[in-house]
């Protein structure tokens, strides 16, 4: 299967992002069982095993061995946001393009919470229906990723090597994200 499919022209990676109610996950196909969030090394972990998908409350398959690894939320929104400034639209649904860092936390928090690449990682944990799947530091990802030898793949980079102030909204973002901040408490 190829990495990149063109989409208008423009190399895109050859995956679907999951609508609201299904979340993805990797497996080696025996126990162990990672879940993807965008921006936090999914297609570094895709690529080490099979790609499954999972619907709300229909989780019965899932390997025994559940993990997840929760990047700092607010560096992971300005990993997104990186992103998606480089990138042009493919559909119209995301604002891309243009904007600064305010306009777009303003996107994510009073227009568009539930894309996939800025959701809280505890709302795409609640579609499992588990509470039993284990919290890891997204900076210890190298050292316990369960499922096979991770490559750097789709690193999203600053635009014009500036930095992103990300104190605007700090205190909304925080409470948006309260739920990840927890989860990386545990894992600690």
């Amino acid at each position: 299967m190829q990495a990149y499919k063109l989409v208008n022209g423009i190399p895109r990676p050859n995956f679907s992002t999951p609508p609201e109610g299904r979340a993805q996950y990797v497996t080696d196909g025996k126990d162990t069982g990672v879940v993807i969030i965008f921006k936090a090394a999914s297609r570094s972990m895709v690529a080490t095993g099979e790609e499954r998908n999972v619907f709300g409350g229909r989780a019965e398959d899932l390997p025994k061995n559940m993990h997840v690894f929760v990047r700092e939320p607010l560096q992971r929104l300005k990993s997104a946001y990186n992103f998606f400034k480089a990138h042009p639209p493919i559909d119209g649904r995301t604002k891309r393009g243009p904007m600064s860092y305010e306009e777009f936390v303003d996107h994510v928090l009073d227009d568009d919470a539930r894309n996939p690449h800025w959701r809280s990682v505890t709302e795409t944990l609640s579609v499992f229906g588990r509470s039993d799947i284990v919290p890891h530091l997204f900076e210890n990802l190298s050292d316990e990723y369960p499922i096979g030898a991770l490559e750097r793949r789709n690193v999203s980079k600053p635009i014009e090597g500036k930095e992103v102030d990300t104190s605007y909204r700090e205190d909304e973002l925080k409470e948006f994200y309260a739920g990840d901040y927890k989860l990386r408490e545990q894992a600690a």
